[in-house]
């Protein structure tokens, strides 16, 4: 057998990289790892077909379930304030819900496999 359903859990673990702008104009980066709802097919095509669009806060609200990996100074902040924290943060929010997209479908975003894909007619 090559695909075990028994293997699938309910929501799938991705790592958000994110990107804020610093007091100097430099670019910050960090990261922090999300819990996502594994959705079923129609309620992804519900998201993305919506009309009018559904908000990336929206999406969110939906789909994350929990985060961690946010702190300060070595130290991580409760889950409830991590995820209240990322839900506030429009570089959290625009980056979660780019990664959760990316991670249904990753042959979109592979520019490797799109060029080998153009060229091949």
């Amino acid at each position: 057998m090559s695909l075990d359903l028994k293997r699938l859990a309910s929501t799938i673990v991705i790592t958000v990289l994110v990107q804020f702008r610093t007091e100097d104009g430099s670019l910050y980066q960090g990261d922090f790892k999300g819990v996502f709802k594994r959705l079923p097919q129609n309620e992804v095509e519900d998201m993305i077909d919506a009309d009018p669009p559904m908000l990336n806060s929206e999406i969110i609200d939906k789909v994350l379930v929990s985060v961690s990996g946010i702190g300060s100074g070595g130290t991580e902040l409760p889950a409830d304030e991590q995820l209240a924290w990322v839900k506030q943060t429009p570089e959290c929010v625009n980056a979660a819900v780019a990664a959760f997209f990316k991670e249904l479908r990753p042959e979109r975003y592979n520019e490797k496999t799109s060029g080998k894909r153009l060229k091949r007619g």
